[in-house]
């Protein structure tokens, strides 16, 4: 717009001189471009302004996309994807730092049997309800994640054995009777969890084998 003023300014004294020195009248094309300038400067910012626009929402779409792709929509935990990278980097920084890190598997039993009974409408509100109280149960700088629809994982770094121990232990506790409102009418559902917890040591070459020693260790917690 300040270019087309600029240009208008430029261009409406060179005919203003010519019609004062020259005794030349104003043309018709004068006008026309005294017009069409402005015209199209209005329309170019137009123009551009759309484009941002449209930039933005790209910009938008792709943080919701990330965001999606990292994360469960029912629980808005971490998925799968994030917990292995994660994983990953925790394990590098207790290698490199000494310091040890356990994790945690919390497996729903009977999940498919509890969804023919229940609905997955109501069972993903217990899901959700999980997700809602096992961050009461941990520390604040251990990262929750949902891996699999009835499997949840949590990195416990800077947490050795025995204090990792009374941390599951909370966690059991805290999620031995869970209550939700369907309806209008509380729910109390008093569920089957298979708990099992491992630390890392340096025999483990990375993230799947912590993770498949945590499954095993999970299908003995038969209680």
């Amino acid at each position: 717009m300040l270019s087309s003023l600029i240009i208008i300014f430029i261009y409406g004294s060179y005919s203003l001189y010519f019609s004062i020195h020259y005794n030349r009248s104003y043309q018709i094309y004068d006008y026309f471009w005294l017009i069409i300038i402005p015209l199209f400067a209005y329309l170019s910012g137009l123009f551009g302004d759309h484009i941002r626009q449209l930039s933005n929402s790209e910009e938008k779409l792709v943080e919701l996309k990330e965001k999606i792709a990292t994360r469960d929509e029912i629980t808005n935990l971490h998925n799968e994807k994030e917990f292995y990278h994660n994983l990953e980097e925790e394990i590098h920084l207790a290698k490199r730092q000494e310091f040890d890190l356990s994790l945690m598997l919390i497996r729903l039993k009977f999940y498919d049997q509890l969804v023919a009974q229940n609905g997955q409408k109501k069972v993903n509100k217990i899901i959700r309800k999980i997700s809602d109280l096992i961050p009461q149960a941990v520390r604040k700088e251990d990262k929750e994640y949902i891996i699999k629809d009835d499997t949840f994982a949590i990195i416990l770094p800077f947490c050795d054995p025995q204090f990792s121990l009374k941390i599951k232990d909370r966690v059991k506790e805290k999620l031995g009777e869970i209550i939700i409102r369907d309806d209008g009418y509380e729910e109390v559902f008093n569920l089957d969890l298979q708990l099992a917890l491992v630390s890392f040591d340096n025999d483990i070459k990375g993230p799947f084998e912590l993770k498949e020693r945590a499954e095993e260790a999970l299908n003995y917690d038969v209680r």
